[in-house]
């Protein structure tokens, strides 16, 4: 094995435990932990809400990535 097969490997399991860690993320904002009282509007705005900070912790791993 020489290095640059090594490296790749390194670089394969990176990238598809990080794809993982972001698709996990993602289930637990939408599928996360309601609480007890949850009315159908207010689940709808939750779930909204677990959207927009999705959205602003990707934002933020690609600028910190780039």
């Amino acid at each position: 094995m020489s290095t640059a097969e090594y490296y790749e490997i390194i670089i394969s399991i990176l990238i598809g435990l990080t794809l993982l860690t972001i698709f996990l993320l993602f289930l637990y904002m939408v599928y996360g932990r309601e609480e007890q009282e949850s009315s159908p509007a207010r689940s709808s705005s939750r779930v909204y809400e677990r959207y927009l900070v999705l959205n602003e912790l990707l934002l933020g791993f690609l600028v910190m990535v780039v």
